[in-house]
């Protein structure tokens, strides 16, 4: 795990990556989300080798949206799964707000999310305090409702 993370996704070369670097890429994190998945252990390794700072960076650098789309999926099940994660990712939000990050999410929540379960760009917004959660029912609605009157 420690050479995918270090010599693959954390790869930083000048320019462009190819075609093929950046679909080895998407296919690492897709591996590794099942890893971390299946296993609390990796993600705790996975976290201590750096791993919640390079998706982040993948995120803001918003390189390519399928790699973008995997990074918010893993970033997701990390910092819901572990509070370390999270605290980890919101140490960038102490104090100094990550405009960066927030206006990147905010991008990709726009974009199309056919094919996945879920817009993992809202919910990670969500889980980072960027954006209140949508599926709350706003107490102003139910001003006046009487269940009883339900049949």
């Amino acid at each position: 795990m420690e050479m995918l993370i270090e010599n693959i996704l954390k790869n930083n070369t000048s320019g462009r990556r190819s075609i093929q670097q950046t679909q080895l890429r998407i296919q690492v994190l897709r591996s590794l989300s099942e890893i971390i998945r299946g296993h609390r252990d990796c993600l705790e390794k996975a976290r201590r080798l750096g791993l919640v700072e390079t998706l982040s960076n993948c995120i803001r650098d918003g390189e390519n949206t399928t790699l973008t789309r995997w990074s918010c999926y893993v970033l997701v099940f990390m910092c819901t799964t572990s509070m370390a994660c999270l605290k980890e990712i919101m140490g960038g939000h102490a104090g100094d707000k990550d405009d960066f990050m927030e206006d990147a999410l905010k991008i990709l929540e726009g974009l199309s999310w056919s094919g996945w379960p879920k817009n993992y760009a809202t919910i990670l917004m969500e889980v980072l305090g960027l954006k209140e959660r949508q599926d709350r029912i706003d107490p102003r609605l139910l001003a006046g409702f009487n269940p009883a009157m339900m049949h």
